[in-house]
């Protein structure tokens, strides 16, 4: 069970942490949680997806 909640990262973050936390979270490099929002984001709604998780979570 993972004991670690779902939080934006305030260290390790390059804008606003949420790939560092869903990183942690999931236990995944941070690196491919980047480069699946960046792949989101082609495909046309990853910034959507990454605003709204910046606002709904809370910072570490």
């Amino acid at each position: 069970m993972n004991m670690h909640k779902l939080r934006r990262k305030k260290y390790g973050k390059e804008v606003a942490g949420v790939c560092a936390g869903l990183a942690e979270y999931y236990d995944l490099p941070v690196r491919n949680v980047r480069f699946a929002f960046v792949f989101l984001a082609i495909a046309g709604f990853g910034v959507a997806v990454y605003i709204s998780l910046w606002i709904l979570l809370p910072e570490d």
